[in-house]
Formats: structure tokens, C-alpha cells, sequence
């Protein structure tokens, strides 16, 4: 199976940081946030089940730094068959346009006749997701695509994320975008395998010019999503927090690195709880 990795994202949320340096390239315990996803890409490529080549999707104003990463870095490229695709400006004028990038690497670089799908990753994601364990989930039924949910279990994980509640049998019922943590404990980590039939309805999705989340629009249109959930950790370095807690878990004797931190926060920090609620109430 053949993956895409989306890393055209602006940063905007990282200000300066993110300015001329992509997010994917941004620096966690001193390596590229791009390396730890590729590593974990190899070890997927690596298994009996997993072969394909890997499309890294970029915008055309973060060319050149990426270039640069892959012509200086050769040993985070773990062998793979990785391909550098610059996206038309056109396709990041908007904030769907992640979902435009990764329909058109799809449609002109790996749909043919018989390609079951394609697995997409977030570029700028850290986590213990297991792709080759990703993978055998979605084997079980190939009929289906799949969403990895991080299953928070209750630790004091806040953002404007989208969360995830199921039905019976792991299904996607609903998909909250910016949803407090009690709506669901489990994080849509924008990290996906998309069946055939299912990328092709994103081209529908996509020409109506839906602003809905293209999960949700996905699921009202007939698609059933299954979920595959995954703890342990999950880091969006989008956010400066996120970024943080990142640099901390992965630096040798960080204090996030400590498997009891998670719970020990929480339970130390009741007003986590309480900001919530306020928030509801529309306070501040």
C-alpha cells in the first residue's frame, strides 16, 4: 500500500516558528518531527504485509527546505521509496487545502486499476501508532476505511481537536470538530487508510465545495468508517503546548517520559476540569 504525507500545512498557529521553517521540520529532542514519521513508515515497509512507495505532499513555498532535508538527511530516509511532491499553489488557499493536496497526490500518483487505497498520515504528528498493526485492521475489511482515534483515557489533553464518537462495533456515528474533552476521550489524529471508493467521493466532496470535516461529510454519504484506537502517546506539534510536551517526553529524563505523569497531572490539576466547564458556560 502506498502512503501520502501531508506536509503542506502553513503553521500558522507557530507564528514565527513556523515561518520558514515547515512544521513537518521543526525540531523535537533535536530531530525533524518529518524523521520520526518516517521511521515509523520503514518499520511498516519492513513487514511481509507492507510495500508500496511513499508520497510526501508539500506546498510550493516550503520547496526548498525540503528538498534540503532529504539531500542532507539520507539516514532519516530509512530506505524508503519516498517521492516529493510540490503541490500548485492553488491547492492552499484554504483551510481544506490539506484534503485538496491529498486528492490530487492520490488521483495523479497512485490510483490505477486494483489499488485498494492509500494510508495518509499527518506530517506533523508524533505517536506510538503502530502502522503495520494499522494495517491488519484494515485487512480484516477492506470495504472499509479506517480512522486512528488516540484514546486520551482521560488525560488533560486540550485543543481544537476533533473528536470521535462510535457506535457498536467501532464504527464513526459523529465526528465534533473543536470538541471538549467529556463530548469523547478519543482525538481524530488525522491519520487514516482511505479505501479506492472512498478517495474518489472526496473528488465529490471537494468539487460541492463541502466546509464540513470530509470524515463527517464521508459518514452522511454512506461511507463506513471504522475506528482503530491506539493509546500510550500522540503529540500534534501544531501548537506551541503540544510542542512542548513533545521535547519533553522524547529528551532523555523529561518529566512527560514518566508513564504515570499523564494521570498524575490530571489528578494534581482539578482546574482542568473546572476551565472546561467554564468554557461550556461561555467563560472565560
Amino acid at each position: 500500500m502506498d502512503s501520502i504525507i501531508l506536509a503542506g500545512g502553513l503553521g500558522r498557529r507557530l507564528g514565527e516558528l513556523a515561518k520558514d521553517t515547515p512544521k513537518p521540520l521543526i525540531e523535537v529532542a533535536g530531530k525533524p518531527v518529518l524523521s520520526y514519521i518516517l521511521k515509523s513508515l520503514s518499520h511498516f515497509y519492513l513487514d511481509p504485509l507492507g510495500h508500496g512507495k511513499c508520497l510526501l505532499t508539500v506546498n510550493p513555498g516550503h520547496e526548498a527546505p525540503f528538498r534540503k532535508f532529504l539531500q542532507e538527511n539520507h539516514e532519516c530516509q530509512f530506505g524508503l521509496n519516498l517521492e516529493l511532491i510540490v503541490e500548485s499553489p492553488d491547492i492552499y488557499d484554504a483551510d481544506i487545502g490539506p484534503i485538496k493536496g491529498l486528492h490530487h497526490a492520490y488521483m495523479n500518483h497512485v490510483a490505477e486499476e486494483g489499488t485498494e487505497g492509500a494510508m495518509v498520515l499527518a506530517g506533523d504528528n508524533i505517536s506510538s501508532l503502530d502502522l503495520s498493526d494499522f494495517y491488519r485492521f484494515f485487512r480484516q475489511d477492506t470495504r472499509r476505511s479506517v480512522i486512528a482515534l488516540y484514546d486520551s483515557g482521560g488525560r488533560p489533553i486540550f485543543g481544537d481537536y476533533a473528536r470521535a464518537e462510535l457506535s457498536r462495533g467501532n464504527i464513526v456515528q459523529r465526528l465534533e470538530e473543536k470538541a471538549m474533552p467529556s463530548f469523547s476521550p478519543l482525538i481524530n489524529t488525522t491519520n487514516y487508510i482511505f479505501t479506492d471508493e472512498d478517495m474518489q467521493k472526496i473528488g465529490k466532496y471537494l468539487e460541492q465545495g463541502e466546509k464540513e470535516s470530509v470524515i463527517s461529510w464521508l459518514v452522511k454519504n454512506g461511507s463506513v468508517i471504522q475506528a482503530y484506537k491506539f493509546g500510550h502517546y500522540w503529540f500534534d506539534v501544531g501548537t506551541f503546548d503540544s510542542l512542548e510536551r513533545a521535547n519533553d517526553f522524547f529528551t532523555p529524563g523529561g518529566l512527560l517520559a514518566s508513564p504515570t505523569y499523564w494521570d498524575q497531572e490530571y489528578q494534581s490539576n482539578p482546574n482542568a476540569i473546572i476551565r472546561e466547564n467554564k468554557i461550556k458556560q461561555g467563560e472565560k
